[in-house]
C-alpha cells in the first residue's frame, strides 16, 4: 500500500493480482518525506523471477500491504477525496488457481482446497453498498500496457513492471486454469463473485 503526494495517488494492493510487481515499480515515484509505504517481503530467488531491492517503510503505522480501503479512507480521508485510487483486477477463476499455488504449493487437491477457501477481493474492490472504491482498475491481463498508460496519467516516468511472485506455480505454462474446475467449483466461483462481475464482466 503506497501513497504520494507528489503524484497524488493512492495505491491499494489486491491479493494475487502481480500487486507486489507494481507497487515496487510506484514505491520509486514515493519520495516524499510525508509519503507512505509499508512494508515488503525480501526477493527470493525462489519466487521471483526479477531480484529487487526492498523499499525503506515508513509513515504505516497500523498500515499494511494488504490494507482494505475502508482502512485507509479512515486513516486519510481528505487526501482519499482527492487522490487518485489505484488497484487490479484479474479474473476471478484464474485467481484461485494463483492463490492455492501460493497457499498449498499444489500439495492437496484443488477441489478440497477451494471448498474451504475461495475469498476473493471484494473488500479492496467494493464498500457495504457495492460502490466501487477506485478510480483506476488496471487489468491483471493486460498489465504492462495499463501501467504503462498509468504513468502517463500520473506523469510518471515508465519502466517495466518488475516480475515477482511468479515462480510458485510451477504448471503455469502447461496447464491453463479452466483444467482445473469441474462445473461445480466453476460455478461456486460464479456465484461468489457477482458483485464483481457485474462491475468486471468476466468470462470463465
Amino acid at each position: 500500500m503506497l501513497v504520494s503526494h507528489q503524484y497524488k495517488f493512492i495505491y491499494l494492493k489486491a491479493r494475487k493480482v502481480a500487486g507486489t510487481s507494481v507497487e515496487l515499480a510506484l514505491a520509486k515515484h514515493c519520495t516524499l518525506p510525508q509519503d507512505v509505504l509499508t512494508r515488503i517481503g525480501k526477493f527470493s530467488p525462489h519466487k521471483d523471477e526479477t531480484e529487487y531491492v526492498q523499499h525503506s517503510a515508513r509513515n504505516y503505522n497500523d498500515l499494511f500491504n494488504h490494507s482494505p480501503p475502508e482502512l485507509v479512507k479512515k486513516k486519510f480521508p481528505s487526501i482519499w477525496k482527492e487522490f487518485t485510487k489505484i488497484t487490479i483486477i484479474r479474473n476471478p477463476w484464474d485467481l484461485q488457481v494463483s492463490r492455492y499455488w501460493w497457499q498449498t504449493l499444489g500439495k492437496q487437491p484443488f477441489d478440497k482446497w477451494l471448498g474451504n477457501s475461495h475469498k476473493g477481493n471484494d473488500e479492496y474492490y467494493f464498500d457495504g453498498q457495492g460502490r466501487k472504491y477506485c478510480d483506476v482498475y488496471l487489468r491483471y491481463e493486460n498489465l504492462e500496457e495499463e501501467y504503462k498508460a498509468l504513468c502517463e496519467r500520473l506523469g510518471i516516468p515508465y519502466e517495466v513492471l518488475p516480475r515477482t511472485k511468479t515462480l510458485t506455480r510451477k504448471d503455469r505454462d502447461v496447464k491453463h486454469y479452466r483444467e482445473y474446475y469441474t462445473d461445480k467449483t466453476r460455478d461456486l466461483i460464479l456465484r461468489e463473485n457477482k458483485l464483481f462481475l457485474q462491475h468486471f464482466p468476466y468470462e470463465f
